[in-house]
């Protein structure tokens, strides 16, 4: 029974303060995760656990001690290594980036959130669900262990939601003979088949499996350890597992003919079982990438369908009161089956059975395999779905579920099951809030008149300079006060192209400025911007004198400018009356325009630094509208630190 977490949380512990830098810490740390001793061939787990502990007395900052604790409660569960090689390259640097040298433990639920929500959002920062999936274990674990008492952040990744199709959480007997038609070959894709199905194995568990490790007896145990085929997935994964006495009598003949085969044919017994000799070199692997494309193509199923399959009807024959008939058709075994299961296994005690079930599934505490593999909520389900099956009027079934006559269909008696889809069509999206009830979601009423958020060019240039000292996105939002969402689409436009340099004299910077606070103030921003990208490198160059006159009059205007006209022997100079130029005689009638700066220095590359500037303001505006937008939709105009990291 679990103690509430009102109950059982205390004060945060404040951490010390850090002698280790943040950067150091995090070098020294991944150093760890790679350190082998002298003369070994593989990482080990005590020089690691002593090189974490060593870290911890360092006293390096909260966030690298907190990931340094975890990394040390995973090894004395018997996590091997490079499993948490994996998950430290998963959330180390997410996490060093949302909290740097910050304690967690002072900070309110809202604020994590928010912190890791920001940094998320950076483009490639969540690069698969792993990330997402590490990040809870890794908040768990500092909100129970004594060491840390953290909050515990309510996090829900969007890229994690955009899943597979669901696990089978039910794969019934005729479902597993099905199968094995389809899988004509006695070769071991067959026999891989029957012993995830059946015994619940990983595909790494089967892949390590050698042909010395399984038991030619009735029984059929399977051992598994870590081999030179290949390593299963933790320590607790060690087991022998009886998959013969889990097999019908047609999966068992199978199951002997391919083991029978394996003996004779193979002279060295150390070879890996599911492969095939095929030459008189070694053995190849076991193909597990032709296995899973053949599972999916022909029953739609991922190979660790059948472990969560077998486990769940595992636990159905021995936690059932009785094997009845129903709970026979389901799994596939007969009922003298099912009695020789409960009393191996369980000896009629439920309590034995779950420690047992877990046992069969390698895991070294039985709230994993029941949490994640166990689905005993669908196995009722599908019971109860089968035994009855709720038939009513057309008429009754429609007013029990609140639907139309006419929805339900022209049928006398209608199965209710049957109307889920439509009813679930028809549900209202509500929203749970605590301590209320269920309220409807509202539309989000249009604004037509959105707010205008005052980012000024002047700002535009500075937040370009924070980018370019090295400054991450955090610590920028944080010190301009501006949404992360804004910071890190600059910082993506700054790796892409950067923004040009800024001048060195203060009269030069000032006026670029100004001419980027001028063309904002202009009808149509973006015109100019494009205008300024089609202008040449140096000068400006025209043949007729109506280009001229209105790039003088419109977005040249305030700009000091040189002009220099060359006018051939046969043409008009009224033509250009009101252009103040050097007139100079030449072969070809052409103005050539030199806009200037105040300090009398060429302007023309100032002008596309001009456009960049007004190119981002404009941007940097539009998310922050769309910002605004995203809060008052999601009610969270009091939720001060969310709104800031947005």
């Amino acid at each position: 029974m679990d103690v509430p977490a009102a109950l059982r949380r205390r004060k945060p512990v404040k951490s010390a303060e850090a002698a280790l830098s943040l950067e150091e810490s995090n070098r020294e740390l991944r150093q760890i995760l790679t350190t082998r001793r002298k003369g070994a061939h593989k990482i080990t787990r005590a020089p690691v656990r002593a090189g974490l502990e060593e870290l911890i007395a360092q006293a390096p900052p909260p966030i690298v001690r907190a990931r340094a604790l975890w990394c040390s409660s995973l090894l004395k569960k018997g996590c091997k290594v490079s499993t948490l090689q994996r998950y430290e390259s998963a959330v180390g640097k997410t996490l060093s980036l949302a909290f740097g040298e910050a304690d967690p433990a002072r900070m309110s639920v809202e604020e994590i959130e928010a912190r890791l929500y920001a940094v998320l959002e950076i483009p490639g920062a969540l690069q698969d669900k792993m990330t997402g999936t590490c990040l809870c274990q890794f908040f768990r674990f500092t909100f129970y262990d004594p060491r840390l008492y953290w909050p515990e952040p309510d996090l829900r990744f969007p890229q994690m939601s955009r899943k597979g199709p669901p696990r089978r959480a039910v794969i019934t007997g005729p479902q597993i003979r099905q199968a094995l038609k389809g899988l004509k070959d006695e070769g071991p894709h067959r026999v891989a088949f029957l012993l995830a199905a059946r015994g619940g194995l990983r595909l790494s568990d089967m892949e390590a499996l050698r042909i010395c490790d399984v038991d030619y007896s009735r029984k059929g145990v399977v051992r598994l350890h870590p081999t030179t085929e290949g390593d299963i997935k933790t320590g607790a994964g060690r087991r022998q597992v009886p998959v013969a006495q889990f097999l019908r009598p047609q999966e068992l003949s199978s199951w002997e003919r391919f083991v029978a085969h394996r003996r004779q044919t193979s002279s060295n017994h150390r070879v890996a079982f599911l492969s095939e000799d095929r030459s008189l070199l070694e053995a190849p692997r076991f193909d597990r990438i032709g296995f899973a494309r053949l599972l999916g193509e022909q029953l739609g199923l991922r190979p660790h369908d059948l472990r969560h399959g077998a486990l769940s009807n595992i636990a159905l024959a021995l936690l059932a009161p009785e094997a009845d008939k129903v709970v026979c058709n389901l799994t596939g075994w007969n009922a003298d089956c099912i009695r020789w299961m409960r009393e191996e296994y369980s000896g009629r005690d439920p309590l034995n059975g779950t420690h047992q079930i877990a046992r069969l599934a390698g895991h070294r505490q039985a709230e994993t395999t029941f949490d994640t593999y166990i689905h005993l909520t669908d196995l009722a389900l599908g019971l109860h779905i089968a035994a009855v099956r709720d038939e009513r009027p057309a008429a009754e079934a429609a007013s029990m579920t609140g639907l139309n006559r006419r929805s339900v269909g022209r049928k006398r008696s209608v199965v209710l099951e049957d109307l889920r889809l439509k009813v679930l069509k028809k549900l209202p999206v509500t929203e749970i809030k605590p301590g209320s009830q269920a309220v409807p979601v509202t539309p989000e009423p249009q604004d037509k008149t959105p707010k205008v958020t005052n980012i000024a060019p002047n700002f535009v240039v500075i937040l370009s300079l924070a980018v370019k000292s090295g400054l991450n996105s955090l610590e920028i939002a944080e010190k301009y006060a501006v949404p992360l969402r804004a910071v890190n689409w600059l910082m993506e436009c700054e790796a892409r192209a950067p923004l040009g340099a800024i001048p060195r004299r203060k009269t030069d910077r000032h006026w670029v400025v100004r001419q980027a606070d001028k063309a904002m103030g202009l009808e149509d921003p973006r015109g100019f911007v494009s205008e300024i990208r089609a202008m040449p490198h140096r000068k400006l160059t025209y043949s007729a004198p109506w280009p001229a006159k209105r790039w003088l009059s419109g977005m040249g205007r305030g700009v000091r400018t040189e002009a220099t006209l060359y006018l051939a022997s046969k043409d008009n100079p009224e033509l250009w009356k009101g252009i103040k130029a050097e007139r100079v005689s030449g072969p070809r009638t052409r103005l050539e325009l030199v806009p200037m700066t105040p300090a009398g220095t060429n302007a023309m590359p100032f002008l596309r630094l001009v456009a960049d500037i007004v190119e981002r303001t404009l941007k940097l505006r539009e998310i922050v509208v769309e910002v605004e937008r995203d809060v008052r939709r999601l009610n969270l105009n009091n939720s001060g630190a969310l709104r800031a990291f947005l």
